[in-house]
C-alpha cells in the first residue's frame, strides 16, 4: 500500500488556502518576504566587502605622496628630472617626494622608514623594494616580513599604502605572489608586474635591471592609474 503524506500548507497560519485568490496572495506574501530577505543578504555582504576596501582611503592624511624604494625608484637609468617620482608629479599635479636610495634592500628600508616615511605623515606610500634582496640573496621570508611591517607602519601613520611590485624577472615569481598576498592581508593597494614589457623592451631599458627616460614614463602613467583613485583632494591655491 502507497504511503500518503499531507501536503504541508502554503498559508501563514498552517491552514488550506480557502480558494484559488487567497492562495495566490499567499504565495506573494511569501514571495516579498523572500525579497526582503535576499535585500538584507545583499545589504550584509556588502558591508562585509568594505572590510577589503584599501585601508585609508578615503581618510588618508593630507600630505606628499612618498615613492619609497631602491635604485628603480631613485631613477638609476633616468635623465635629470626623468625618474618616475618626478613624473608621476607631473601626472598628479601632487608633491611627490622621491625617497629611493639605489642599492637599497628592504632591511635598508626598515632602518629608514620613520625618518623618511612616518615622519613625513604622508597621504600615499608607494612602496618598491625586493630586487636587491633577491641579489644579495636574503632569506624570502626575511622580505616578506620587512615589507608587511613596513606596510603595517604606513599604514599606521595614516597612509595609503601601495605596494608596487618589479620582480618581472622568472626567477623572482614567488615574490610576486608573495607580494599580493600581503597586500591583501594587509589591504593596501597592490600594483602588479609594473616593469611587464618594459623589462623585456631594449628600447625601453638603460641597462638589464633599469628603465631608461621612456621606460620611466611607462611607468609612472602605470603608478598613476593605479593610485588616482586614492589621491587626496588638491590644495586650495
Amino acid at each position: 500500500m502507497a504511503n500518503h503524506f499531507p501536503l504541508k500548507s502554503l498559508s501563514a497560519n498552517n491552514t488550506p488556502p480557502a480558494n484559488l485568490a487567497d492562495l495566490r496572495k499567499d504565495v506573494r506574501s511569501r514571495l516579498k518576504k523572500t525579497a526582503l530577505c535576499a535585500a538584507l543578504l545583499a545589504a550584509l555582504f556588502c558591508g562585509c566587502a568594505k572590510d577589503t576596501a584599501v585601508k585609508n582611503a578615503g581618510s588618508a592624511n593630507d600630505g606628499a605622496i612618498i615613492c619609497f624604494g631602491d635604485s628603480i625608484t631613485a631613477g638609476k637609468g633616468a635623465p635629470e628630472g626623468g625618474d618616475y617620482p618626478a613624473l608621476l608629479a607631473q601626472l598628479s599635479g601632487r608633491e611627490v617626494i622621491n625617497a629611493g636610495v639605489s642599492g637599497n634592500t628592504s632591511d635598508d628600508g626598515m632602518l629608514r622608514i620613520e625618518s623618511d616615511v612616518v615622519d613625513r605623515r604622508p597621504s600615499i606610500v608607494i612602496l618598491q623594494f625586493g630586487g636587491n634582496d633577491f641579489l644579495h640573496q636574503m632569506p624570502f621570508e626575511a622580505t616578506m616580513n620587512n615589507i608587511e611591517q613596513m606596510i603595517l607602519r604606513i599604514q599606521g601613520a595614516g597612509a595609503v599604502a601601495v605596494l608596487a611590485d618589479t620582480s618581472e624577472s622568472a626567477f623572482m615569481a614567488r615574490y610576486n605572489s608573495g607580494f599580493a598576498r600581503i597586500a591583501q592581508r594587509r589591504r593596501a593597494l597592490f600594483i602588479p608586474d609594473l616593469l611587464k614589457d618594459i623589462s623585456t623592451n631594449p628600447e625601453l631599458m638603460s641597462d638589464e635591471v633599469h628603465p631608461n627616460g621612456e621606460g620611466y614614463k611607462i611607468l609612472a602613467q602605470r603608478v598613476y592609474t593605479a593610485i588616482k583613485p586614492y589621491l587626496p583632494p588638491k590644495a586650495e591655491q
